[in-house]
Protein backbone atom coordinates (compact mmCIF):
# COMPACT_ATOMS: atom_id res chain seq x y z
CA UNK A 1 0.00 0.00 0.00
CA UNK A 2 2.69 2.61 -0.32
CA UNK A 3 1.64 5.89 -2.09
CA UNK A 4 1.86 7.70 -5.47
CA UNK A 5 4.16 10.60 -5.80
CA UNK A 6 0.96 13.13 -5.97
CA UNK A 7 -0.22 11.61 -2.69
CA UNK A 8 3.86 12.00 -0.51
CA UNK A 9 3.25 14.86 0.23
CA UNK A 10 0.18 13.53 2.65
CA UNK A 11 2.93 11.72 4.29
CA UNK A 12 5.85 14.08 4.58
CA UNK A 13 4.03 16.20 7.57
CA UNK A 14 2.36 13.10 8.65
CA UNK A 15 5.97 12.27 9.94
CA UNK A 16 6.26 14.65 12.74
CA UNK A 17 5.09 14.20 16.10
CA UNK A 18 3.14 17.40 17.79
CA UNK A 19 3.01 20.07 15.44
CA UNK A 20 3.62 19.04 12.13
CA UNK A 21 7.07 20.99 12.31
CA UNK A 22 8.75 21.41 15.88
CA UNK A 23 9.78 25.36 16.44
CA UNK A 24 13.33 26.57 17.51
CA UNK A 25 13.29 28.42 20.82
CA UNK A 26 12.96 32.08 20.39
CA UNK A 27 16.20 34.32 20.31
CA UNK A 28 16.58 35.49 16.75
CA UNK A 29 14.56 36.91 14.03
CA UNK A 30 15.30 34.00 11.82
CA UNK A 31 14.07 31.79 14.15
CA UNK A 32 10.96 33.49 14.53
CA UNK A 33 11.10 33.29 10.60
CA UNK A 34 11.40 29.92 10.79
CA UNK A 35 8.44 30.01 13.49
CA UNK A 36 5.96 31.23 11.86
CA UNK A 37 6.68 29.39 8.65
CA UNK A 38 6.45 26.53 10.31
CA UNK A 39 2.97 27.80 11.65
CA UNK A 40 1.93 28.67 8.29
CA UNK A 41 2.61 25.02 6.87
CA UNK A 42 0.89 23.69 9.76
CA UNK A 43 -1.80 25.73 8.83
CA UNK A 44 -1.42 24.48 4.74
CA UNK A 45 -0.66 28.28 4.08
CA UNK A 46 1.87 26.78 1.98
CA UNK A 47 3.32 30.23 -0.01
CA UNK A 48 3.10 31.93 3.01
CA UNK A 49 5.24 29.32 4.54
CA UNK A 50 7.87 29.75 1.84
CA UNK A 51 7.83 33.49 2.04
CA UNK A 52 9.05 33.24 6.07
CA UNK A 53 11.38 30.36 5.38
CA UNK A 54 12.98 32.29 2.52
CA UNK A 55 13.62 35.03 4.79
CA UNK A 56 14.78 32.88 7.52
CA UNK A 57 17.45 30.97 5.38
CA UNK A 58 18.62 34.55 3.99
CA UNK A 59 19.03 35.96 7.34
CA UNK A 60 20.71 32.71 9.01
CA UNK A 61 22.24 29.81 5.98
CA UNK A 62 22.90 27.62 8.75
CA UNK A 63 19.38 26.92 9.72
CA UNK A 64 19.09 23.11 9.08
CA UNK A 65 15.52 23.47 9.99
CA UNK A 66 14.37 25.80 7.81
CA UNK A 67 15.87 24.30 4.86
CA UNK A 68 13.82 20.89 6.54
CA UNK A 69 10.63 22.52 6.81
CA UNK A 70 11.19 24.43 3.01
CA UNK A 71 12.03 20.92 1.62
CA UNK A 72 8.67 19.50 3.01
CA UNK A 73 6.47 22.22 2.09
CA UNK A 74 7.87 21.75 -1.54
CA UNK A 75 7.30 18.99 -1.57
CA UNK A 76 3.83 19.75 -0.97
CA UNK A 77 3.78 22.01 -3.28
CA UNK A 78 5.03 19.28 -5.64
CA UNK A 79 8.21 20.64 -6.04
CA UNK A 80 10.48 18.10 -5.81
CA UNK A 81 13.56 18.81 -7.41
CA UNK A 82 13.43 22.43 -4.49
CA UNK A 83 12.42 19.98 -2.17
CA UNK A 84 14.96 17.27 -2.97
CA UNK A 85 17.61 20.44 -2.72
CA UNK A 86 16.50 21.83 0.40
CA UNK A 87 16.66 18.38 2.28
CA UNK A 88 20.20 17.83 1.11
CA UNK A 89 21.38 20.81 2.12
CA UNK A 90 19.54 20.39 5.47
CA UNK A 91 21.40 16.81 5.94
CA UNK A 92 24.56 18.33 5.27
CA UNK A 93 24.74 20.77 7.43
CA UNK A 94 22.97 18.86 10.28
CA UNK A 95 23.76 15.23 10.03
CA UNK A 96 21.45 13.93 12.51
CA UNK A 97 18.61 16.30 11.22
CA UNK A 98 15.59 13.29 11.24
CA UNK A 99 12.94 15.03 9.38
CA UNK A 100 14.97 15.86 6.22
CA UNK A 101 15.79 11.79 6.44
CA UNK A 102 12.37 11.00 6.98
CA UNK A 103 11.07 13.23 4.31
CA UNK A 104 14.14 12.47 1.71
CA UNK A 105 13.26 8.99 2.43
CA UNK A 106 9.68 9.25 1.18
CA UNK A 107 11.13 10.98 -1.93
CA UNK A 108 13.08 8.18 -3.05
CA UNK A 109 10.04 5.51 -2.26
CA UNK A 110 6.99 7.38 -3.84
CA UNK A 111 8.62 9.75 -6.27
CA UNK A 112 11.98 8.35 -7.92
CA UNK A 113 11.34 4.91 -7.09
CA UNK A 114 14.90 4.39 -5.67
CA UNK A 115 14.11 2.03 -2.30
CA UNK A 116 17.79 1.32 -1.84
CA UNK A 117 17.88 4.94 -1.42
CA UNK A 118 14.59 4.82 0.51
CA UNK A 119 16.17 2.20 2.79
CA UNK A 120 19.46 3.75 3.77
CA UNK A 121 17.50 7.15 4.53
CA UNK A 122 15.08 5.29 6.95
CA UNK A 123 18.04 3.77 8.52
CA UNK A 124 19.20 6.53 8.76
CA UNK A 125 16.07 8.34 10.84
CA UNK A 126 16.37 5.41 13.14
CA UNK A 127 19.84 5.22 14.10
CA UNK A 128 19.10 9.36 14.77
CA UNK A 129 15.82 9.13 17.13
CA UNK A 130 15.26 4.96 18.13
CA UNK A 131 13.06 5.68 20.45
CA UNK A 132 10.64 7.74 17.99
CA UNK A 133 7.51 5.97 16.67
CA UNK A 134 7.64 7.74 13.34
CA UNK A 135 11.01 6.52 12.16
CA UNK A 136 9.63 2.13 11.88
CA UNK A 137 6.50 3.99 10.09
CA UNK A 138 8.33 5.25 7.57
CA UNK A 139 10.58 2.12 7.16
CA UNK A 140 8.24 -0.29 7.91
CA UNK A 141 6.55 1.36 4.24
CA UNK A 142 9.74 0.89 2.43
CA UNK A 143 10.36 -2.63 3.56
CA UNK A 144 6.80 -3.64 2.43
CA UNK A 145 7.47 -1.89 -0.84
CA UNK A 146 10.51 -4.02 -1.04
CA UNK A 147 8.76 -6.87 -0.73
CA UNK A 148 10.38 -7.56 2.45
CA UNK A 149 7.10 -8.52 4.84
CA UNK A 150 8.60 -9.64 7.96
CA UNK A 151 10.99 -6.84 8.24
CA UNK A 152 8.25 -4.27 7.86
CA UNK A 153 6.10 -6.28 10.34
CA UNK A 154 8.52 -6.34 13.18
CA UNK A 155 9.07 -2.46 12.44
CA UNK A 156 5.29 -1.82 12.87
CA UNK A 157 5.54 -4.11 15.69
CA UNK A 158 8.27 -1.54 17.36
CA UNK A 159 6.17 1.56 15.57
CA UNK A 160 3.33 0.12 18.03
CA UNK A 161 5.24 -0.42 21.23
CA UNK A 162 6.33 3.35 21.39
CA UNK A 163 2.90 4.51 21.08
CA UNK A 164 2.46 5.22 16.77
CA UNK A 165 -0.24 7.04 15.80
CA UNK A 166 -0.82 5.36 12.29
CA UNK A 167 -3.00 3.00 11.49
CA UNK A 168 -1.04 1.81 8.88
CA UNK A 169 1.35 0.32 11.18
CA UNK A 170 -1.77 -1.45 12.87
CA UNK A 171 -2.90 -2.76 9.51
CA UNK A 172 0.23 -4.11 8.25
CA UNK A 173 0.58 -6.43 11.63
CA UNK A 174 -3.16 -6.96 11.27
CA UNK A 175 -2.80 -7.98 7.43
CA UNK A 176 0.17 -11.04 8.55
CA UNK A 177 -1.88 -12.01 11.49
CA UNK A 178 -5.17 -12.18 8.97
CA UNK A 179 -2.95 -14.44 6.76
CA UNK A 180 -1.90 -16.75 9.22
CA UNK A 181 -5.37 -16.98 10.39
CA UNK A 182 -5.40 -15.48 13.83
CA UNK A 183 -8.41 -13.87 13.38
CA UNK A 184 -8.58 -12.45 17.82
CA UNK A 185 -4.91 -10.38 16.89
CA UNK A 186 -5.76 -9.64 13.37
CA UNK A 187 -8.69 -7.91 15.10
CA UNK A 188 -7.74 -6.45 17.79
CA UNK A 189 -5.42 -4.69 14.97
CA UNK A 190 -7.56 -3.63 12.89
CA UNK A 191 -9.84 -2.44 15.55
CA UNK A 192 -7.07 -0.14 16.32
CA UNK A 193 -6.40 0.86 13.58
CA UNK A 194 -10.07 2.10 13.12
CA UNK A 195 -10.21 4.10 16.21
CA UNK A 196 -7.10 6.16 14.80
CA UNK A 197 -8.95 6.66 11.73
CA UNK A 198 -12.57 5.50 11.33
CA UNK A 199 -12.69 5.70 7.38
CA UNK A 200 -9.30 4.20 6.64
CA UNK A 201 -10.12 2.05 3.64
CA UNK A 202 -7.60 -0.79 3.93
CA UNK A 203 -8.43 -1.33 7.63
CA UNK A 204 -11.69 -1.71 6.60
CA UNK A 205 -11.28 -3.98 3.78
CA UNK A 206 -8.57 -6.32 6.28
CA UNK A 207 -11.49 -6.41 8.88
CA UNK A 208 -13.89 -7.34 6.00
CA UNK A 209 -12.38 -10.11 5.14
CA UNK A 210 -11.43 -11.46 8.85
CA UNK A 211 -15.25 -10.89 9.36
CA UNK A 212 -16.02 -12.59 5.57
CA UNK A 213 -13.46 -16.03 7.14
CA UNK A 214 -15.51 -16.10 10.52
CA UNK A 215 -18.68 -16.38 8.80
CA UNK A 216 -19.97 -12.72 9.77
CA UNK A 217 -20.67 -11.60 6.69
CA UNK A 218 -23.38 -8.83 7.76
CA UNK A 219 -19.84 -7.02 9.65
CA UNK A 220 -18.13 -7.60 6.74
CA UNK A 221 -20.62 -5.68 4.46
CA UNK A 222 -20.90 -3.26 6.96
CA UNK A 223 -17.11 -2.85 6.84
CA UNK A 224 -17.04 -2.81 3.00
CA UNK A 225 -19.98 -0.50 2.50
CA UNK A 226 -18.21 2.49 4.39
CA UNK A 227 -15.02 1.71 2.19
CA UNK A 228 -16.85 1.66 -1.18
CA UNK A 229 -18.56 4.85 0.59
CA UNK A 230 -14.37 6.52 0.69
CA UNK A 231 -13.80 5.01 -2.68
CA UNK A 232 -15.51 2.59 -5.02
CA UNK A 233 -12.71 -0.46 -6.68
CA UNK A 234 -13.76 -3.16 -8.51
CA UNK A 235 -11.93 -5.42 -5.36
CA UNK A 236 -14.25 -3.86 -2.90
CA UNK A 237 -17.81 -4.25 -4.69
CA UNK A 238 -16.33 -8.01 -5.28
CA UNK A 239 -15.84 -8.55 -1.93
CA UNK A 240 -19.15 -7.35 -0.68
CA UNK A 241 -20.77 -9.16 -3.88
CA UNK A 242 -19.14 -12.64 -2.46
CA UNK A 243 -20.87 -11.72 1.18
CA UNK A 244 -24.18 -10.50 -0.19
CA UNK A 245 -23.85 -14.11 -1.90
CA UNK A 246 -22.95 -15.86 1.57
CA UNK A 247 -25.72 -14.04 2.86
CA UNK A 248 -28.53 -15.72 -0.07
CA UNK A 249 -28.79 -11.99 -1.14
CA UNK A 250 -28.29 -13.14 -4.57
CA UNK A 251 -29.95 -9.64 -6.62
CA UNK A 252 -27.49 -7.35 -4.29
CA UNK A 253 -24.66 -9.97 -5.40
CA UNK A 254 -25.47 -9.85 -9.23
CA UNK A 255 -25.70 -6.06 -8.55
CA UNK A 256 -22.23 -5.48 -7.15
CA UNK A 257 -20.79 -7.85 -9.76
CA UNK A 258 -22.07 -5.95 -12.30
CA UNK A 259 -20.47 -2.18 -10.66
CA UNK A 260 -17.49 -4.20 -9.97
CA UNK A 261 -17.31 -5.08 -14.19
CA UNK A 262 -17.90 -1.51 -15.04
CA UNK A 263 -14.70 -0.54 -13.07
CA UNK A 264 -12.73 -3.16 -14.56
CA UNK A 265 -14.61 -5.86 -17.53
CA UNK A 266 -11.57 -7.89 -17.27
CA UNK A 267 -12.09 -9.36 -13.29
CA UNK A 268 -11.98 -12.69 -13.73
CA UNK A 269 -13.10 -12.51 -9.91
CA UNK A 270 -15.88 -10.96 -10.92
CA UNK A 271 -16.88 -13.27 -14.06
CA UNK A 272 -16.39 -16.07 -12.06
CA UNK A 273 -18.45 -15.50 -9.08
CA UNK A 274 -20.90 -13.67 -10.99
CA UNK A 275 -21.71 -17.15 -13.06
CA UNK A 276 -22.62 -18.74 -9.60
CA UNK A 277 -24.62 -16.03 -8.50
CA UNK A 278 -26.78 -16.25 -12.16
CA UNK A 279 -26.98 -20.26 -11.28
CA UNK A 280 -28.92 -19.27 -8.02
CA UNK A 281 -31.20 -17.66 -9.53
CA UNK A 282 -32.01 -20.49 -12.22
CA UNK A 283 -30.35 -17.79 -15.02
CA UNK A 284 -28.11 -20.64 -16.51
CA UNK A 285 -27.59 -18.94 -19.72
CA UNK A 286 -26.19 -15.72 -18.34
CA UNK A 287 -24.06 -18.00 -15.94
CA UNK A 288 -22.30 -19.83 -19.50
CA UNK A 289 -22.31 -16.33 -20.96
CA UNK A 290 -20.11 -15.01 -17.67
CA UNK A 291 -17.50 -18.32 -17.72
CA UNK A 292 -17.18 -18.12 -21.57
CA UNK A 293 -15.77 -14.92 -20.80
CA UNK A 294 -13.96 -15.98 -17.79
CA UNK A 295 -11.98 -18.28 -20.37
CA UNK A 296 -11.59 -15.83 -22.99
CA UNK A 297 -9.28 -13.90 -20.36
CA UNK A 298 -7.88 -17.06 -18.59
CA UNK A 299 -7.57 -20.13 -20.48
CA UNK A 300 -6.55 -21.49 -17.50
CA UNK A 301 -9.40 -21.51 -14.71
CA UNK A 302 -10.03 -24.43 -13.74
CA UNK A 303 -13.72 -23.69 -12.03
CA UNK A 304 -14.66 -22.19 -15.02
CA UNK A 305 -13.82 -25.01 -17.31
CA UNK A 306 -15.07 -27.30 -14.10
CA UNK A 307 -18.43 -25.52 -14.22
CA UNK A 308 -19.35 -25.10 -17.66
CA UNK A 309 -18.74 -28.07 -18.37
CA UNK A 310 -21.02 -29.27 -15.25
CA UNK A 311 -23.57 -26.78 -16.36
CA UNK A 312 -23.29 -28.18 -20.30
CA UNK A 313 -23.53 -31.82 -19.15
CA UNK A 314 -26.17 -31.62 -15.88
CA UNK A 315 -28.24 -27.97 -16.48
CA UNK A 316 -31.85 -28.26 -15.74
CA UNK A 317 -32.85 -26.48 -18.75
CA UNK A 318 -32.08 -28.46 -21.45
CA UNK A 319 -31.26 -25.60 -24.42
CA UNK A 320 -28.01 -24.89 -21.96
CA UNK A 321 -27.03 -28.75 -22.01
CA UNK A 322 -24.64 -29.78 -24.82
CA UNK A 323 -22.92 -33.02 -24.68
CA UNK A 324 -20.55 -32.45 -27.09
CA UNK A 325 -19.00 -29.10 -25.89
CA UNK A 326 -19.14 -30.66 -21.94
CA UNK A 327 -16.46 -32.91 -23.41
CA UNK A 328 -14.25 -31.18 -24.79
CA UNK A 329 -14.31 -28.85 -21.66
CA UNK A 330 -14.27 -31.88 -19.36
CA UNK A 331 -11.18 -33.35 -20.92
CA UNK A 332 -9.71 -29.56 -21.03
CA UNK A 333 -9.98 -29.82 -17.04
CA UNK A 334 -8.72 -32.88 -16.76
CA UNK A 335 -5.31 -32.55 -18.97
CA UNK A 336 -4.77 -29.20 -16.70
CA UNK A 337 -5.86 -31.48 -13.46
CA UNK A 338 -3.05 -34.02 -14.84
CA UNK A 339 -6.20 -36.55 -14.51
CA UNK A 340 -5.69 -36.97 -10.85
CA UNK A 341 -8.78 -34.79 -9.96
CA UNK A 342 -11.79 -36.97 -9.12
CA UNK A 343 -13.96 -34.14 -9.88
CA UNK A 344 -12.59 -33.42 -12.84
CA UNK A 345 -13.37 -37.26 -13.78
CA UNK A 346 -16.58 -36.87 -12.32
CA UNK A 347 -17.54 -33.97 -14.45
CA UNK A 348 -16.20 -35.63 -17.61
CA UNK A 349 -18.62 -38.58 -17.01
CA UNK A 350 -21.15 -36.61 -16.81
CA UNK A 351 -20.40 -34.99 -19.93
CA UNK A 352 -20.25 -38.55 -21.79
CA UNK A 353 -23.53 -39.58 -19.67
CA UNK A 354 -24.93 -36.59 -21.64
CA UNK A 355 -23.59 -38.01 -24.93
CA UNK A 356 -25.49 -40.75 -24.46
CA UNK A 357 -22.01 -42.55 -24.00
CA UNK A 358 -22.71 -44.10 -21.36
CA UNK A 359 -20.00 -46.50 -21.49
CA UNK A 360 -17.26 -44.32 -21.37
CA UNK A 361 -19.61 -42.36 -18.35
CA UNK A 362 -19.02 -45.83 -15.96
CA UNK A 363 -15.30 -45.86 -16.75
CA UNK A 364 -14.78 -42.61 -15.98
CA UNK A 365 -16.89 -42.49 -13.03
CA UNK A 366 -15.37 -45.65 -11.92
CA UNK A 367 -12.06 -43.74 -11.77
CA UNK A 368 -13.30 -40.84 -10.10
CA UNK A 369 -15.11 -43.26 -6.96
CA UNK A 370 -11.25 -45.13 -6.79
CA UNK A 371 -9.57 -41.62 -6.21
CA UNK A 372 -12.38 -40.58 -3.80
CA UNK A 373 -12.04 -43.61 -2.00
CA UNK A 374 -12.80 -42.16 1.76
CA UNK A 375 -13.50 -38.70 1.28
CA UNK A 376 -16.42 -36.99 2.48
CA UNK A 377 -17.68 -37.07 -1.73
CA UNK A 378 -17.25 -40.98 -1.76
CA UNK A 379 -20.90 -41.32 -1.88
CA UNK A 380 -21.84 -39.07 -4.30
CA UNK A 381 -19.45 -40.59 -6.75
CA UNK A 382 -21.63 -43.67 -6.15
CA UNK A 383 -25.16 -42.42 -6.78
CA UNK A 384 -23.62 -41.05 -10.04
CA UNK A 385 -21.92 -44.38 -11.26
CA UNK A 386 -25.33 -46.46 -10.38
CA UNK A 387 -27.04 -43.78 -12.69
CA UNK A 388 -24.99 -44.41 -15.72
CA UNK A 389 -24.69 -48.54 -15.11
CA UNK A 390 -28.66 -47.36 -15.97
CA UNK A 391 -27.86 -45.82 -19.04
CA UNK A 392 -29.40 -42.50 -17.25
CA UNK A 393 -27.67 -38.76 -17.57
CA UNK A 394 -27.59 -37.17 -14.26
CA UNK A 395 -29.51 -34.18 -13.87
CA UNK A 396 -28.86 -31.11 -11.59
CA UNK A 397 -32.72 -30.35 -9.94
CA UNK A 398 -33.56 -26.45 -9.46
CA UNK A 399 -34.93 -25.61 -6.39
CA UNK A 400 -38.48 -24.85 -6.65
CA UNK A 401 -38.36 -21.22 -4.60
CA UNK A 402 -34.55 -20.18 -5.92
CA UNK A 403 -33.98 -21.84 -8.93
CA UNK A 404 -30.62 -23.05 -7.61
CA UNK A 405 -29.34 -26.29 -8.10
CA UNK A 406 -30.60 -28.57 -5.19
CA UNK A 407 -27.57 -30.89 -6.03
CA UNK A 408 -24.56 -29.97 -3.60
CA UNK A 409 -22.03 -31.81 -4.75
CA UNK A 410 -19.29 -29.24 -7.01
CA UNK A 411 -17.88 -29.75 -10.11
CA UNK A 412 -13.63 -29.85 -9.87
CA UNK A 413 -12.29 -26.52 -8.82
CA UNK A 414 -15.59 -25.07 -7.94
CA UNK A 415 -15.27 -22.45 -5.62
CA UNK A 416 -15.68 -18.89 -5.43
CA UNK A 417 -12.80 -16.52 -4.93
CA UNK A 418 -12.87 -13.50 -2.37
CA UNK A 419 -11.51 -10.52 -3.45
CA UNK A 420 -9.12 -9.03 -0.90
Amino acid sequence: MHRTSSAIALFVFGLCTGPAFAQEPRGTLAVDYANRGAAWANSREYEKAIVDLNEAIRLDPSMDLAFAIRGAVAFKMQDYEQGLKDLNEAIRLNPEQKSAFLNRSQYWLCVRTNYDKALADAKSAVHITPDNPDVYSNRREVWLALGKVDEAISDATQAIKLGTKDPADFVTRGSARARARDWDLAMADLDAALQLDPKNVYALDTRGFVWSQMGEYAKAIADLSIAIAVEQTEARLASRAYDWAALGETDRAIADYTEALKLDPKSVTALNNRSRAWMAKGDYAKAIDDLNEVLRLDSEKLNAWGLRSWLQAVCPDPHVRDGKRAVSDATRLCVLTRWQDPNALMTLAAAYAESGKFEKAVEWQTKALEMARGTESEESHKKYLALYKRNKPFRMKADSKTGAPAETHKPAGDSSDRSR
